[in-house]
């Protein structure tokens, strides 16, 4: 093979090299957890569910550990449901102390999740009235095929709540008007007698202050 040749073929690898890794590849931008919804509006006394969302962006996952707080004495957790989580295997899954949630789930060695899907459902209740936020803390963390934490980015939710008014004094004036029409009626007509009779003791008593003689006082002379 001549000189010429070689030089050829080197340019042609070259050429093929440079094109190769030229190609721009996309990086991996990470892992999501997120609360779902990031906001709510709540009652006091009302229970809603938070959701939690892993999104792997196109990496493998395997391995979900999450803590979350909350402010304890706003909300107060009552359960935790994964039957739909998209990591079959329980790790931890604890909410005793009050304000901490801890939860871990896995998948089985050599299996691994690459997609949008549940982690959790949490199910709180509110105790009192105000904004409290429920986040994950820096102790989450999500685990890939390659044993590395890969969680990029967190979101907590917003849960604004506001005193209910009516649920701790619940009037129903149709419930009441219905309840005074089953009566019998002599209760009604007996009601309505004596506001009739006050009635008519106050239009009697005017009427006598006011036809009441005045006493003429004379002042002697000076």
């Amino acid at each position: 093979m001549n000189l010429n040749t070689k030089l050829i073929l080197i340019f042609i690898f070259g050429a093929i090299a440079t094109a190769l890794f030229s190609i721009p590849v996309k990086a991996a931008s990470g892992a999501e957890l997120s609360l779902f919804p990031n906001n709510l509006l709540a009652r006091q006394g009302e229970e809603f569910v938070l959701t939690v969302m892993l999104n792997t962006n196109n990496d493998l996952v395997n391995v979900v550990s999450a803590d979350l707080i909350y402010p304890q004495n706003q909300l107060q957790v009552l359960g935790i449901d994964s039957s739909n989580s998209i990591l079959g295997s329980v790790a931890d899954e604890n909410f005793t102390k009050p304000g901490v949630i801890n939860l871990s789930r896995f998948l089985t060695a050599g299996r691994f999740y690459n997609g949008n899907g549940e982690i959790a459902k949490i199910k709180f209740r509110v105790l009192h009235d105000g904004i409290s936020e429920v986040k994950f803390t820096d102790n989450t963390a999500v685990i890939n095929s390659n044993t590395l934490n890969i969680l990029t980015k967190r979101q907590s939710s917003t849960i604004k709540t506001f005193y209910d008014f009516k649920s701790h004094f619940p009037i129903n004036l149709e419930s009441s008007v219905k309840n005074v029409s089953n009566q019998k009626p002599w209760i009604i007509l007996t009601i309505f007698g004596f506001f009739i009779l006050i009635f008519v003791i106050t239009l009697i008593v005017k009427f006598l202050k006011k036809n009441q003689p005045h006493e003429t006082k004379y002042l002697p002379n000076v």
